[in-house]
């Protein structure tokens, strides 16, 4: 993302093409971009079709008018119209485009295995899984217990997490359509 921001200040706007406005809430994420970083996006035939999606992208390449960037899903419907396969769809377009999010996911998974871990061993504590296999063994009852407990805690943590942020998120949407 921070390449494209870069890419459309350098070149003094965003070009799209055939974001429709009303679908997939293509029109919220534009004003959102431009309010957010300040960049005028010109939006091409917001009606057109994939297939004249493509066909602007290759005809405008190195040109002022180049498409930017191509929504993930005409390019699955590209490579599916051209033959490939699922598996290759998957592995030549789909994983390329989602690598920084799937590289993201596995630091934050491994952070908060290493941080539980290591938080548990400098106090002198188990982690609480080592904790529920130990137990499992001995008193199966109690470990079903703690692990319901556990879940219930979790996931009133997360209902509370995605309560005060959605209402965060809609009180920034409401004050940014009155602006």
């Amino acid at each position: 993302m921070a390449g494209l921001v870069r890419a459309a200040k350098k070149e003094g706007r965003l070009n799209v093409y055939a974001l429709a406005p009303d679908w997939a809430n293509y029109g919220e994420m534009i004003r959102t971009f431009e309010d957010k970083y300040g960049i005028q996006v010109h939006n091409e035939n917001p009606g057109g079709t994939s297939q004249l999606a493509l066909g602007a992208a290759d005809k405008r390449r190195g040109q002022d008018r180049a498409v930017d960037a191509l929504d993930l899903g005409t390019l699955v419907e590209a490579s599916r119209s051209l033959g490939a396969s699922r598996l290759v769809t998957l592995w030549r377009v789909v994983l390329p485009n989602l690598r920084g999010a799937v590289v993201g996911g596995a630091v934050l998974s491994l952070a908060m295995v290493l941080g539980e871990y290591t938080v548990a061993s400098v106090l002198g504590y188990r982690p609480f899984a080592v904790w529920m296999v130990e137990v499992g063994g001995q008193d199966a009852e109690l470990a079903g217990a703690a692990a319901m407990l556990g879940l219930l805690l979790t996931w009133g943590l997360l209902l509370l997490l995605t309560t005060v942020a959605g209402g965060r998120a809609r009180r920034a949407g409401k004050q940014r359509k009155n602006a």
